[in-house]
């Protein structure tokens, strides 16, 4: 059974009011963003380097699913050295690593110290801790939003808030834009 997010526990996870305030100007201004983007190269590389910039992660990985994998397509920070490049592309099976954990439950999956948990699959360098959230179209994986931390602990409800709406937000996107490439392409 896939997570179902609710709409009051972004609210519940909000401290006050004027972080209220910005939090839903930033994703107000996420959703015009992804309005205007055509196809799926330009959707992917907008949502990480909108998140990763605007809601400061210094990580940000967007995975796509192709098959029984997790494949990453795009990202942002130490991932992505260079304009649209991801270093060391990675491909991982659902069900393996914090990534494919989250994608064989449909669950949001944060990670407070990654050392001490042995589905961790080192990429680029040793995150400390890891948040792992599903991008979920009308029952369907699509894909998944990570981001890794050097820190232990880094990520909180409020980060797992923001990524599961972040993830409700693009999903419709990404299926739109996968639609458009796989109609020209025939």
């Amino acid at each position: 059974m896939p997570y179902e997010w609710s709409k009051g526990e972004l609210v519940s996870c909000i401290p006050d009011e004027k972080t209220s305030t910005e939090l839903l100007a930033k994703l107000t201004d996420f959703s015009l963003m992804l309005l205007k983007q055509g196809d799926l190269n330009d959707v992917l590389w907008s949502i990480v380097n909108y998140v990763g910039e605007v809601f400061g992660y210094n990580d940000f990985v967007l995975y796509l699913r192709i098959d029984r994998n997790m494949v990453q397509q795009a990202a942002y920070g130490v991932k992505s050295p260079s304009e649209r490049s991801v270093l060391n592309q990675i491909t991982i099976p659902i069900g393996k690593g914090i990534v494919g954990a989250c994608a064989e439950t449909l669950k949001p999956l944060r990670v407070e110290d990654t050392a001490k948990d042995k589905r961790y699959i080192f990429d680029v360098y040793n995150g400390r801790s890891e948040l792992s959230v599903p991008i979920i179209n009308e029952g369907c994986l699509i894909g998944i939003l990570d981001s890794e931390s050097c820190h232990p602990g880094f990520y909180d409800e409020l980060d797992v808030a923001i990524f599961n709406a972040i993830a409700a937000l693009c999903a419709p996107r990404i299926v739109a834009a996968q639609f458009k490439t796989a109609s020209v392409s025939i």
